[in-house]
């Protein structure tokens, strides 16, 4: 009976909300389902909402030391590579430093064998775009490992909106590219490990911006592009492998004209 009472007495009052609040029992969930409707759906929140950690939650994160085995294994054998991979046919899937332009070989030192930087390329994958050809930076090693072709860093600015990034990747034939790869730090801390792998981009965004002006290279970053046409023109597929940044890099801007004037 007094189940019933408490029912009947629910059912009978009236309720009134505050004309500010649209949900009686706002929460997390509604809250993101209000936002995002199949037209706009953002998949930034939803991984954000994701990766929040609770104490009410079990916790199965590695542990540091596990972790750090983790990366050790990635950087010393799992992205290594053989002599027997290059010997035959195979020799220009493999394009040594030395062999490249000086500014771009400068670039890229800090990333090769005992680079101080090659531990940077765990969350994120760095890619060139040299000429014709889409290659990676092996960690660790003075050496790009080439992907596959491409008609150039022009065929990638059809995929960008902005018309003064299109013109930067139209005036040069190296690009560098930022791809993250997300899995690898949601190994060991799960849908959080999505917010590393960004924090993680960022830093090396900043670090290769850094390394290219050094360089005496005028690197302009282009964050913003066609997601889908970007991806498929490097043969990422979006999900566990998706570029985050294009960086053209062009070459010194000449120095203007002494006039006869500056000699009065």
């Amino acid at each position: 009976m007094a189940l019933d009472h408490l029912l009947r007495r629910t059912l009978e009052q009236t309720l009134i909300p505050s004309p500010n609040v649209t949900a009686l029992a706002p929460s997390k969930a509604s809250g993101f389902v209000d936002r995002v409707t199949p037209d706009n759906v953002d998949v930034g929140e939803l991984f954000h909402l994701n990766s929040r950690l609770s104490r009410h939650q079990p916790d199965n994160r590695l542990t540091a030391a596990e972790m750090a085995d983790v990366h050790d294994w990635y950087f010393t054998t799992c992205g290594r590579h053989r002599a027997d991979d290059f010997v035959g046919a195979a020799n220009d899937v493999r394009r040594p430093h030395a062999g490249l332009s000086g500014p771009l070989a400068q670039v890229l030192a800090p990333f090769g064998t005992g680079g101080r930087l090659a531990r940077l390329l765990y969350a994120c994958d760095l890619m060139v775009v040299d000429g014709s050809v889409v290659c990676r930076q092996q960690p660790d090693e003075d050496a790009l490992w080439v992907e596959h072709r491409l008609g150039g860093p022009r065929g990638l600015a059809d995929a960008v909106p902005d018309a003064a990034s299109a013109a930067a990747l139209r005036a040069t034939d190296q690009v560098l590219v930022l791809v993250g790869v997300p899995w690898r730090t949601m190994l060991g801390g799960g849908p959080r490990g999505y917010r590393r792998m960004l924090m993680d981009a960022g830093v090396l965004l900043d670090v290769v911006l850094g390394l290219a002006q050094q360089a005496d290279l005028r690197p302009r970053p282009v964050l913003d592009f066609y997601d889908d046409e970007i991806d498929t023109l490097l043969h990422c597929d979006g999900l566990e492998r998706s570029a985050l940044a294009l960086v053209p890099l062009l070459p010194p801007a000449e120095p203007l004209e002494k006039s006869h004037d500056d000699d009065a």
